[in-house]
């Protein structure tokens, strides 16, 4: 296996493993989003859906880095769902 190869090899698995990170992140959230929906749905605060439409938006464009983004992207945007699952689930 040439230096190359290796190279192109370890590149491979890093961007394999930053997607599965974000997939997960991503995950774990759509079951946040779910139970903070029904929390919503019983809550008397008049902004209790905005945050639950605010974290909707924000899977759907997490989503579309996921599909579309480049390895750059999909790292900020696996950290950033991060930082938001430790603000929302502590």
């Amino acid at each position: 296996m040439t230096t190359a190869d290796r190279i192109e090899q370890e590149v491979r698995q890093q961007s394999v493993e930053i997607h599965a990170r974000l997939h997960e992140a991503i995950g774990r959230l759509r079951i946040v989003h779910s139970d903070l929906d029904v929390a919503a749905a019983e809550s008397p605060l008049p902004n209790a859906h905005q945050v639950v439409e605010s974290l909707g938006h924000r899977l759907v464009e997490a989503e579309k880095v996921e599909r579309e983004g480049s390895l750059p992207e999909i790292e900020a945007m696996g950290q950033s769902l991060l930082e938001l699952e430790r603000s929302l689930v502590g």
